[in-house]
């Protein structure tokens, strides 16, 4: 036992087991203790005429005795309300083929605080208390020393910040079913599973932006497409399998692919091109004194025009030189 009469959660589960409590039975209660009052015998809740008092918070209007067990002295008080529990019946509220059934069998049916029921945040609390406990007695690494002062704040009783141990209520959670310690596991918290999806939707967010970019650089021949194109790509695969997104996530791919296709890349070449002759040489300007050039259509029409026109020249001179002039028998001379 601890020296100059203080208490550890040790001497407590000693306590628990030399007056008749199981192995399961003892850490059921104390993981009950542990968020009613911090395994402090001393633990005091102000509530009027509802004071709670010592290691499960007994409140003086339904135990009157309970008001005499804080008295100061931590270890002969938490000897007497170990003993005064057993009087009341508490072991055979923690029953359970392991701990984590006491623990929930006695958070419901002896502490009767608010969300102690199956289900509720403090049951699965004290349900969970079970794993440390089971660790310290089967390590034989106790705490030196109990949670809390000799008087705990308003509000403490059934409240997960009334003890070590405590978790939020789970989102997540196995049953581990170990000998025991049975009870759950919490693998995921509603704070945490916010908080991933929040980062889920900053990093789809981004993904989508950069996808947009990749389509807009698309349309403005940008040389930088190749990385965007490959980035659209993926984005656009993974909103074809979010239901509802099949149609943009189509679109997005495509336009990724669209961007990083052979034909693509040779416009944006030329495109970039031509954007540094300009900054080189400037605007191209109209000559006024060039003759416009014709196409390779218009010049071979005026050519067949031109032929036709000299062949009617011919045609006409040659016609001109057979008619001559009379003969004289043709004049009468």
């Amino acid at each position: 036992m601890a020296a100059s009469g203080q208490v550890t959660p040790k001497d407590i589960y000693l306590a628990l087991r030399r007056d008749g409590a199981s192995e399961v039975q003892a850490l059921g209660i104390m993981a009950n203790m542990m968020n009613e009052s911090g395994l402090n015998p001393e633990a005091v809740n102000p509530a009027g005429p509802q004071s709670g008092v010592g290691l499960v918070q007994w409140q003086t209007t339904d135990y009157p005795h309970a008001a005499t067990l804080v008295t100061g002295h931590p270890m002969e008080d938490m000897l007497a309300q170990v003993r005064f529990l057993a009087l009341t019946g508490g072991f055979d509220h923690a029953q359970g083929t392991n701990a984590g059934q006491a623990a929930g069998n006695f958070a419901a049916t002896y502490e009767k605080c608010a969300t102690c029921q199956p289900g509720g945040a403090q049951y699965q609390a004290r349900v969970a208390n079970t794993l440390t406990l089971a660790g310290w007695a089967r390590s034989g690494n106790w705490p030196r020393s109990v949670g809390g002062g000799a008087r705990v704040g308003p509000g403490a009783i059934g409240t997960t910040a009334g003890g070590p141990g405590s978790t939020p209520d789970c989102l997540w959670k196995i049953d581990l079913n170990i000998p025991i310690v049975g009870g759950n596991v919490c693998l995921l918290t509603k704070s945490e599973a916010r908080a991933m999806i929040g980062a889920g939707l900053l990093l789809a967010g981004g993904l989508v932006a950069l996808a947009g970019l990749a389509v807009l650089s698309v349309a403005a021949g940008m040389r930088a497409v190749p990385p965007l194109a490959k980035a659209a790509e993926g984005v656009g695969g993974a909103l074809l399998l979010v239901p509802g997104a099949e149609g943009a996530g189509a679109a997005i791919g495509a336009a990724g692919r669209t961007a990083r296709s052979p034909a693509a890349e040779g416009r944006r070449r030329a495109a970039a091109r031509d954007s540094a002759d300009r900054k080189r040489l400037g605007e191209p300007r109209e000559n006024p004194g060039l003759r416009p050039r014709r196409s390779v259509r218009q010049t071979e029409e005026q050519n067949r025009r031109e032929r036709s026109a000299a062949r009617a020249r011919a045609r006409r001179a040659a016609g001109s030189s057979s008619a001559g002039p009379a003969s004289r028998e043709e004049t009468g001379f």
